[in-house]
């Protein structure tokens, strides 16, 4: 089922995946929902993956100091 980030609980989640491409991790990162729901799977120590230019959201969520990423060049 198809959610949108204020109807999901990230409580009810083992993990987040966040995809790639372009537009979709761009808008998600200039989304102070999105952000917060991504720091609330870091805070409780679930597993964040992305893929591509995913890891743009993690960076504006200020969730990569520190941290050894991979991820598109561009990014």
């Amino acid at each position: 089922m198809d959610k949108t980030l204020e109807e999901a609980d990230p409580d009810a989640y083992d993990g987040l995946l966040v995809l790639g491409g372009f537009i979709n991790p761009g808008l998600l990162r200039q989304s102070a929902d999105g952000r917060r729901f991504v720091r609330n799977f870091d805070q409780t120590g679930k597993p964040i993956a992305t893929l591509s230019h995913g890891p743009w959201v993690l960076a504006s969520a200020r969730l990569t100091e520190g941290r050894t990423l991979t991820s598109w060049l561009g990014v």
